[in-house]
């Protein structure tokens, strides 16, 4: 099976590869100076003789005040399913995100669930689920909507390093406002395990990946001091507009196919933590 993968080298295209390459599993996966996304021409010529057989696009721009959040995730992804489809590649796996959802409509989000109109990265990975969804309506495609990711060799989503860092060194935690706001934290093994089950099942539709659990920033906090054996030590500070939003990812739909993910909040902690 020819397998390509795009945005490789970021957190979560690394540990796929890793684990790929622990499966004895075959890819491509070329820097942006190979093929360029957003030049249809660039991905033809790759393309060209290798007979793909499955895309996992991860490329991604999470800049939404950058013109090149518009160009990579919305040009270079119609560029891409285009030629795929016209390369009648069979199936097409792309990273989505839980920022398609409304916010501010409720706490707990299922796949069929109201999108979101304000967040312009989502409103970007909206605009490339749909180009999938129409380009590939005949053929495989499964859309991965991944809720908050993290792990070791993250370097983007500053809050669980920003946490470990100050814990590690005996600082406090800053608390802003009440900490309530709350997230639906995935390991980044969680994450890689759930790509590579779309990939050998030829998962179809959209799914949320996720844990189904919620922990808000203060509970959060507490765990990384539990997990790291340290006394507890927080810095409240006031804000005037704090963010209170709650978003959980409803994970129903992919444990019926046969994945649920194996770490909890705590898990995940202690797994980084060994392997630091």
């Amino acid at each position: 099976m020819a397998i390509l993968i795009t945005g490789g080298s970021g957190f979560l295209g690394e540990n796929l590869k890793i684990s790929l390459e622990q499966e004895q599993i075959e890819y491509f996966a070329p820097s942006s100076n190979v093929m360029n996304i957003t030049d249809e021409i660039s991905i033809k010529n790759y393309l060209s003789g290798k007979k793909i057989e499955v895309v996992i696009h991860l490329a991604a721009n999470s800049d939404h005040k950058s013109q090149e959040c518009l160009e990579t995730n919305v040009i270079g992804t119609f560029n891409l399913v285009n030629s795929c489809k016209n390369e009648q590649v069979k199936h097409f796996i792309f990273s989505s995100t839980n920022n398609v959802y409304d916010y501010h409509c409720k706490g707990i989000f299922n796949e069929i669930d109201k999108l979101s109109n304000m967040n312009h990265y989502g409103v970007s990975k909206i605009m490339g689920e749909y180009t999938i969804r129409e380009l590939y309506h005949d053929l495989t495609y499964s859309i991965l909507r991944f809720s908050d990711i993290y792990g070791n060799g993250q370097t983007q989503g500053n809050l669980m390093k920003n946490f470990i860092s100050n814990v590690i060194n005996d600082l406090p935690i800053n608390i802003y406002g009440s900490g309530v706001r709350t997230r639906d934290y995935l390991y980044i093994d969680d994450a890689v395990n759930s790509i590579i089950f779309a990939l050998k099942n030829k998962l179809h539709g959209i799914f949320n990946i996720s844990t189904g659990v919620g922990t808000n920033i203060l509970e959060l906090a507490k765990t990384v001091n539990l997990v790291f054996n340290k006394k507890e030590q927080y810095n409240y500070i006031n804000i005037a507009h704090e963010d209170k939003t709650c978003v959980i990812l409803d994970n129903n739909k992919l444990t019926k196919v046969g994945f649920k993910p194996k770490f909890t909040v705590q898990a995940g902690l202690e797994e980084m933590r060994r392997r630091m």
